[in-house]
Parts: structure tokens; sequence; C-alpha cells
């Protein structure tokens, strides 16, 4: 509290960490994470498989909020004889459920990612949740996915329900996947929305410009208040 309240400037990534760092300066800024578009397709890539495919992207330590859904993304792959692409999670025991486990490396990840069919973030309805900035979610989006996200912390700001994609609570996740199962067209107009948004609010080549004159502000002294 006390670094904050004496630094020129404070950077939230979400809202939420912004009425944090708010109790403790008038001096703050929220900057969304953000992507650079140049290593992103320009265009839609074609899924890596005939069988339709859910993408999650995450680490070890994020792996549980995979298998928090997990019960109820199975039963959708029996249904539609569907598959999950787990990228960067730690393997567990999924009694069955087709899972396709991926490493995750820097230079394979978007395009891992861009040939799903949907990509998922749940999350749990966590303090330490809410705080997350939905990096995850953003990169999807601009693999030009249609998403399905928990209702938790930036996620409900970064995905327009029903737009660029569908927010999910528990015994929600199979509904959400039947709608974009059912329709390849609502998939394009999803992911297209969302990456729209991501070029807009999310990407490195829009911030780029806005973040250099938050820190110009800053050095000058004349930055005060949230931007």
């Amino acid at each position: 509290g006390a670094l904050m309240g004496q630094a020129a400037l404070n950077i939230a990534g979400s809202d939420y960490l912004a009425d944090y760092a708010g109790r403790f300066s008038a001096r703050v800024a929220t900057v969304p994470t953000v992507v650079d578009l140049s290593r992103y397709p320009s265009t839609p890539m074609e899924p890596a498989s005939r069988r339709f495919s859910i993408g999650w992207i995450g680490s070890p330590a994020t792996t549980p909020h995979l298998q928090s859904v997990i019960s109820e993304l199975g039963a959708f792959c029996a249904r539609r004889d569907a598959e999950i692409v787990a990228i960067g999670a730690k393997p567990f025991d999924a009694a069955g459920i087709p899972i396709r486990w991926v490493d995750w490396s820097e230079e394979t990840e978007v395009q891992e990612f861009a040939r799903t069919d949907v990509g998922i973030m749940p999350l749990p309805c966590t303090e330490w949740a809410e705080g997350k900035c939905g990096f995850k979610l953003i990169q999807a989006m601009a693999c030009w996915r249609p998403v399905i996200a928990s209702p938790v912390g930036a996620n409900r700001r970064i995905v327009e329900d029903g737009v660029s994609g569908f927010h999910a609570k528990t015994g929600e996740w199979g509904a959400a996947l039947e709608r974009l199962h059912s329709s390849v067209v609502l998939r394009s107009q999803l992911g297209a929305a969302g990456r729209r948004t991501v070029e807009r609010e999310y990407s490195l080549q829009a911030w780029a410009p806005r973040l250099a004159e938050l820190w110009a502000l800053a050095a000058s002294g004349e930055g005060r208040g949230k931007a």
C-alpha cells in the first residue's frame, strides 16, 4: 500500500485491481492485458480435426479450473463425439473423456489454439479469480475463436454475452457448447466479433500509444486520477 501511495502512476490490469489500488493512490490507470496481433492469424484458421474441439490454455497451476467443469465438458463430448484440447495443463485422470494434451510453448501456442473450434476459460468464484485479467480468453478471441467463460472478474467485461461468446456458470457449459456446436455460422459470427473486440480494446497496436501517453503524464507529474 505504501509503495502504491508513493508511485507516480499505478497501472492495473482490471477494474478489480484498479479499485484495490485506488485505496492507496489517486494515481491509478486501468490498462488491460493485451496481445500483439502480429503473432496471431489475420484470418480464421481451419480446425485441426473434423472432431469438434474445445480449446483450453493454461498451466499446471490453473489446471484445477479445467477440472472444475470437466464433467460437464465430458457429457458434451460423449453426446457429440467432441474432444478437449488442453494446452499447458498438468495431465490428470479424466475417466475416459477425450483430452488431447498439448505441451505449452511460446512458438506453438497460438497455432494450437487457433485450430480449435471454441475457447473456454472456466474460473472459480474466488477473490483470487476476481483479480485475473483474462489473458487466455483474449488469446482465444485474437485467434477468431468464439469463447465461453465463467462470468468472474475481467471475464465479464471481456466477453459480451451472446455477441463475442457466452457466459457460463456451473451447469451451463453444456448448453453453451451445444449452441456453438449446432451452428458454424454462429461460431464464425461470434469469433469475428471477439477478434474485433481484441483489435479495438485488447491489442498492443491499440494500447501502445495510449500507454506512452500515460507514461509521459506520469513523468511530467500531471497524471492524476483514474484513466
